[in-house]
């Protein structure tokens, strides 16, 4: 049984990978540079990539269920130099708001196909230069909110 915050991660990282120009969104990322809790630095061929994790996953009990708070983090790095990297960030943090508020077709789905009773955006955050690839881009921190039974984190209600 998968855990609910891996479920969550996993509607994520499909949304993540439609970003495409094709597709409407400034930039493409290819799929392989699309990581999961990327544990070692971007190197030049990764870049433009993308990582994401969930952080804390906070829980209060009620009237027979948990309700989680999942933190999620997602980063954008790019390699561009030719604007203003608060542009760039900017332009970025569009880019993922919108992937990850649209199904795999495009079609809006802010509840990642009803997975989630709600996911708020919590900041924005420029970032400038990885100490050996020069790069800059954005993390953009997301709030999902959900339901499970209680001792049940595989169960989404």
């Amino acid at each position: 049984m998968t855990p609910a915050s891996t479920q969550i991660l996993d509607i994520i990282d499909l949304r993540l990978k439609r970003i495409t120009t094709a597709n409407g969104f400034t930039q493409t990322v290819k799929s392989k540079n699309v990581h999961r809790s990327k544990r070692t630095l971007f190197t030049s061929t990764q870049i433009p990539g993308i990582n994401y994790y969930s952080l804390n996953d906070n829980i209060t009990k009620d009237f027979g269920v948990e309700n989680h708070s999942l933190n999620i983090s997602i980063e954008y790095l790019d390699k561009t130099i030719k604007e203003p990297f608060n542009d760039i960030a900017a332009n970025r943090a569009v880019d993922i708001i919108k992937a990850v508020n649209e199904d795999t077709n495009g079609v809006e789905s802010p509840y990642l196909g009803d997975l989630i009773d709600t996911l708020e955006i919590l900041g924005v955050t420029p970032i400038v230069d990885q100490k050996n690839v020069p790069s800059c881009g954005v993390v953009v921190d997301f709030l999902a909110k959900y339901k499970t039974p209680i001792f049940d984190h595989t169960t989404i209600l």
